[in-house]
């Protein structure tokens, strides 16, 4: 295995906003506001996604959310689980 000679620093992932929420079907891009507005379909807390992922920050949790085109969107948000 070949190792690199120099390290270089790794970005941190920037938190993913809202406005960057867009439908791979009929491409709405989602701001906060309108993010928001949608229909809530369900809401996955920490503990639920903890059953498929190794690690997760503490009260992260899913919000899924239906588009007006009707497919349902999924975006990782903060707040109390």
């Amino acid at each position: 295995m070949m190792m690199p000679n120099a390290l270089v620093p790794v970005r941190e992932p920037e938190a993913v906003r809202v406005s960057d929420t867009k439908c791979s079907q009929c491409g709405t891009a989602f701001d906060a506001r309108r993010w928001g507005g949608l229909e809530l379909v369900e809401l996955l807390a920490t503990e639920r996604v903890r059953e498929h992922v190794t690690s997760w920050p503490s009260e992260a949790r899913i919000e899924v959310r239906r588009c007006p085109c009707g497919r349902a969107l999924a975006r990782k948000t903060p707040g109390a689980a």
